[in-house]
């Protein structure tokens, strides 16, 4: 209940030194640039998948035909997701689901 009232103090303040602002996100303006940046998202990360398709590849060509070995030769290859992290079973099974590529 404290953290209820500091909240709902919080946003009357913020509506009483901002007046017109639209909060939350029902805002049009935040649905379409959350879209945009989305749409964004989506085209990075395919671009990203198909700058590793040959080393993807490459794993099955010699015999990592399961998501977890495929996940420990790009990790052994020092290869990182497109955030940075390493990578899992679950993170080479969206990249196969891009490339469209079924091992």
């Amino acid at each position: 209940e404290l953290i209820s009232s500091r909240t709902k103090s919080a946003i009357q303040q913020l509506k009483r030194d901002n007046p017109g602002i639209k909060l939350g996100s029902n805002n049009e303006n935040n649905a379409k640039a959350l879209k945009v940046s989305r749409q964004k998202q989506a085209s990075n990360a395919i671009q990203y998948a198909e700058s590793i398709r040959s080393d993807v590849e490459e794993s099955i060509r010699i015999g990592m035909s399961s998501r977890r070995k495929i996940a420990l030769f790009l990790n052994n290859c020092e290869i990182p997701t497109s955030r940075g992290n390493k990578w899992s079973a679950k993170s080479v099974h969206n990249l196969l689901k891009l490339l469209e590529i079924n091992p």
